[in-house]
């Protein structure tokens, strides 16, 4: 039951960034009480295979899935620095990921904070310290338990993601053609993408082994059956007969 909640929490991340289930994603993170924790551990390799997703941390907070940066108080700032308050604004938004860090602790300190671009020390107090997810971070909380996935998709991840739709096409297209699950094929994947090519070339195995090909070729097999797969950088049309 506390697995199914994480999981749940995990796919609705999913449904809002419209990520299929195919495209692997790198890492979840779960946040919650140890029994969660614990029973999440037991069952790491159903949660990595249901969400697709390479690895779970186990986080004793959310802290670590958020960043602190500094907005201005616009009431006490912009009695101070009037028709200047744009300006600092802008400069405030151009900080660089370290000089924000930088920034944020000079305020939790106290201190007042040298802001490139401004020509004098601004008081600590017109600013204020504010938290937001890290970059790519989507989170989803349900009582006591948090989840985040990190929803970057890499070019590797998006490879993987490319030749999980084809080997789902395989499958369809097997049973279309009425072949026995044992049966051995001979698989065609043509396509004008060199990106898909490429990633076609480095799974070569795995989708033998997926799709009990014999070889696959880049020509269409003598088969009526043919369907053409659309993906991010072009088309991909898959043909199979039996070896």
């Amino acid at each position: 039951k506390e697995v199914r909640k994480v999981l749940n929490l995990a796919l609705r991340i999913r449904k809002r960034s419209n990520l299929k289930i195919r495209q692997p994603l790198s890492t979840l993170y779960l946040v919650g009480p140890k029994y969660i924790i614990e029973s999440s551990k037991l069952m790491a390799a159903t949660i990595r295979n249901e969400i697709n997703v390479k690895q779970i941390e186990y986080l004793d907070s959310q802290e670590s899935l958020q960043l602190e940066y500094l907005t201005l108080d616009f009431h006490k700032a912009g009695q101070v620095l009037r028709q200047n308050l744009s300006t600092v604004k802008a400069l405030l938004e151009e900080l660089s990921f370290d000089q924000m860090n930088y920034m944020v602790g000079q305020v939790k300190k106290r201190k007042n904070i040298d802001l490139p671009g401004w020509k004098e020390e601004l008081p600590y107090n017109l600013f204020l310290v504010k938290v937001q997810p890290r970059p790519n971070i989507i989170l989803e909380r349900k009582e006591n338990i948090i989840v985040a996935l990190d929803i970057k998709v890499t070019e590797p991840l998006e490879r993987e993601g490319w030749i999980r739709e084809i080997l789902r096409h395989c499958q369809v297209l097997r049973k279309d053609t009425e072949l026995n699950v044992e049966d051995r094929i001979n698989l065609a994947i043509i396509t004008s993408s060199t990106q898909i090519r490429k990633a076609i070339e480095e799974y070569t195995s795995f989708i033998k082994d997926e799709t009990l090909a014999v070889d696959i070729v880049e020509h269409l097999n003598d088969s009526s059956q043919v369907r053409e797969i659309s993906l991010s950088v072009g088309t991909v049309q898959i043909s199979l007969t039996k070896a």
